[in-house]
């Protein structure tokens, strides 16, 4: 019995040394971490085999407390933990094995390689859940998942559009999962608040917040040593951007544009998001639109000027060319500032790697308050299916994904910008001065106004906004007209919804 039990340790011993050293890679911390680990288990396990060799008894105590399950992991190690826990080593016990469906949209490259070593680290964690992947590219995902959503066959965990899990809560059609959230413990604190507000609906959360993005702005640094402008010091305020625009704009005898300062229209910059560094706020309280407000004004007061300064003609001719090569203006350096998404980066390095930029917040009306930005994303959402044992083993598999050390797999393998917030302090996403900025930029990211009477109701305002910078109506007209527009939309979905 003894010699028996004494095999079984050392047997331990070498499977927890084995699971230490398949770490993440990278490197550093991981791997000081997992030898750590490991030299603390060897110490603990050999301890308990001498003892073992003296007491029958106490060695089948030792064998006992080792034989833990997936289902003791504490908080800490559920959300915030920064290497594979040992915990989760089952020597004797198992769970019910339980068999899930997962649809995701990382079905090739480095994101579907990400994804298969992140899997293989949950199913060496959670060893009892067999997960059955579907990877699509993105669009044929969503052809794939709107009309298995509203049959109610869509995957036990699906990655959901981070903007509206709301509307998807209000149908039915995914699962309020506070119940696990509360027996988990989890800390939503670690998460972009923001994108936590997003899969919240009454009180009560409906999915996980995995990936989003942010908007910041570029500029070229080479442009500003030669317009005599600092080359470490962009624009503070949307009034300084004009004044740098008019500097870094440049036209050809023609009259068409040789270099292109700035401009609204390029990139992936928007109306709320001009509004919002003005201090609008597009909705009131009480769930009215507020389009038509005084700062919203002053933003369309501020983008019409920005088109003036070069002119509808020119900036069309400009665009066109632009568009026609297929690739940024800003890549090209045949523009100088761009406000652009955090994966706008890595267009960079793929295109013009030795470009010499920086990158920084967005400016705001006075430069210091007003902070702002807009995102968008993905959350992980649950399809009850009437099967509690599948639901769990969906949590258990969302808040694996969630966890800080899982997302900073996906943000040094594949560059996402996840909304775990504590993944950003990681020393190897820090050193990157551009991280630095995409991470503060994350903590002012917003989102756009669910409104259950109409979800969509920025596709009324970009037309009245375009029709201002095309010379079409004046801002206050375009922003009046939008607004009538909006209440018409919630009138009439109120009127059919009674």
């Amino acid at each position: 019995m003894r010699k028996k039990s004494l095999l079984q340790l050392m047997g331990v011993v070498l499977l927890i040394a084995m699971l230490a050293g398949c770490g993440s890679g990278g490197g550093g911390a991981a791997e000081t971490t997992a030898a750590a680990t490991t030299a603390a288990a060897v110490e603990a396990t050999t301890a308990a085999a001498a003892e073992a060799t003296t007491a029958a008894a106490a060695a089948e105590a030792t064998t006992a407390a080792q034989t833990t399950t997936a289902a003791v992991l504490t908080t800490a190690e559920r959300v915030s933990t920064t290497a594979a826990p040992t915990t989760t080593v089952a020597v004797e016990e198992e769970l019910p094995p339980v068999e899930i469906d997962f649809w995701h949209i990382y079905p090739v490259d480095a994101n579907a390689e990400n994804m298969a070593n992140v899997m293989a680290m949950f199913k060496e964690s959670y060893p009892h859940i067999n997960v059955v992947e579907l990877a699509l590219p993105f669009f044929d995902y969503l052809d794939k998942l709107a009309p298995a959503l509203a049959a109610g066959t869509s995957s036990d965990l699906m990655i959901g559009d981070l903007g509206n899990p709301k509307a998807r809560a209000i149908k039915g059609q995914i699962m309020n999962i506070q119940k696990y959230v509360d027996e988990w413990q989890l800390d939503m604190g670690y998460f972009f608040p923001a994108t936590v507000e997003q899969c919240t609906y009454e009180g009560d959360l409906y999915g996980l917040p995995f990936i989003t993005d942010t908007r910041v702005m570029f500029w070229n640094k080479d442009h500003f040593v030669e317009a005599g402008l600092d080359p470490e010091r962009p624009p503070q305020t949307w009034e300084e951007m004009i004044s740098y625009n008019d500097i870094l704009t440049s036209f050809n005898d023609d009259g068409t544009v040789q270099r292109l300062g700035f401009s609204t229209r390029i990139g992936n910059f928007y109306e709320w998001t001009l509004g919002w560094t003005h201090g609008a706020e597009l909705w009131n309280p009480d769930g009215t639109p507020n389009i038509d407000s005084p700062e919203m004004l002053e933003a369309c007061n501020v983008a019409l000027t920005i088109q003036q300064q070069v002119g509808l003609s020119a900036f069309d001719g400009f665009n066109e060319n632009s568009r026609s090569l297929g690739i940024s203006p800003f890549i090209t350096e045949d523009m100088s500032i761009i406000v652009h998404y955090n994966g706008f980066y890595s267009n960079i390095k793929e295109y013009n790697p030795d470009l010499n930029f920086g990158v920084a917040l967005l400016p705001t009306k006075d430069g210091v308050n007003y902070r702002a930005s807009w995102g968008n994303g993905y959350s992980l959402e649950i399809t009850d299916k009437g099967d509690e044992a599948k639901s769990r083993a969906a949590f258990e598999l969302a808040a694996f994904l969630c966890r800080t050390d899982i997302a900073t797999e996906f943000i040094l393998n594949v560059a996402e910008f996840v909304c775990n917030a504590t993944a950003y302090d990681d020393p190897r996403v820090m050193e990157d001065p551009v991280w630095v900025v995409f991470a503060e930029s994350g903590k002012y990211t917003r989102f756009r106004n669910f409104v259950e009477e109409y979800p969509t109701w920025y596709g009324s305002l970009q037309p009245e906004w375009e029709a201002v910078l095309m010379g079409q109506k004046e801002p206050k007209q375009g922003l009046e007209d939008a607004q009538a527009r909006i209440l018409e939309e919630m009138e009439n979905y109120r009127l059919t919804n009674q």
